[in-house]
């Protein structure tokens, strides 16, 4: 019975040398291929033995082996942006470069325009003084800086001077926080309802009629120290102007009277 068994596994072993001997009996009749190239057994031709049949590609790309497409080595395909663009590797879209703000303080005192295409920081209360108009173009953007009370950041408008700030629906006028990543050309603002008291606002001062206390036809303005001449409201022009304001959008202002409880 040993002998038996060793015999049949003999018998066996022969059997499955012959199946893959070479004879008349090879696969593809003995077809032989190139240098380079190898015999696919299934369906008998001769196939490269590199990726795409050993396609090239110019210099700066690289093989889609899973394409066979040559594409450039290059982020995003080597796509590139215009002007005042960067281009974001993440989704390769071209998006506009941060702007550099407009740093203002002080007064203005002359007829002054602010554009569209640059953000204007807010570095203290920016008073707009001497009988001069201030023109806001469509869609530009003021950021204040951080501040509380007295040393909040603001924009005003003293007596006698003018704001012209005539946004429209598609592009308005937006006066934020610094902390506001608002860019040129954007509406949406990337704080959120929470973030209120962050610094100032925007403060109109003009001549008409007022009903302040002890009867007194002029006051103070609150958040302003009341040496500063260009805080005072009030006068006896009922027909007072200081200027236009449509769609204007004042963003997480408040904070010359918001205070810590």
């Amino acid at each position: 019975m040993m002998k038996f068994n060793v015999l049949f596994l003999l018998m066996l072993g022969f059997a499955s040398i012959t199946l893959v001997s070479c004879g008349e009996d090879e696969p593809c009749d003995g077809k032989t291929c190139a240098a380079g190239e190898v015999l696919d057994a299934l369906t008998c031709n001769c196939v490269s033995t590199l990726p795409c049949s050993g396609k090239t590609c110019a210099a700066n790309e690289i093989l889609n082996a899973t394409t066979c497409q040559c594409v450039s080595s290059q982020a995003c395909a080597g796509k590139t942006c215009g002007a005042n663009q960067y281009l974001d590797a993440a989704d390769c879209n071209c998006k506009n470069n941060p702007v550099i703000p407009v740093v203002v303080s002080g007064t203005i005192s002359a007829n002054t325009t602010w554009t569209a295409d640059k953000i204007y920081e807010l570095a203290t209360k920016v008073y707009v003084t001497n009988g001069a108009t201030l023109t806001i173009e469509p869609g530009t953007i003021i950021k204040g800086r951080e501040g509380i009370g007295s040393l909040a950041t603001a924009l005003v408008i003293a007596k006698g001077a003018k704001i012209i700030a005539e946004g429209t629906a598609a592009k308005p006028i937006i006066f934020t926080s610094i902390l506001d990543g608002i860019q040129p050309g954007q509406i949406n603002s990337t704080l959120t309802k929470l973030d209120f008291g962050k610094w100032g606002g925007l403060i109109v001062l003009g001549m008409a009629p007022i009903s302040a206390t002890n009867g007194d036809t002029e006051t103070q303005i609150e958040g302003i120290p009341g040496d500063v001449v260009y805080g005072k409201y009030g006068g006896n022009n009922p027909t007072d102007n200081s200027g236009v304001l449509k769609y204007v959008s004042v963003r997480f202002g408040g904070a010359l009277h918001w205070r810590w409880q």
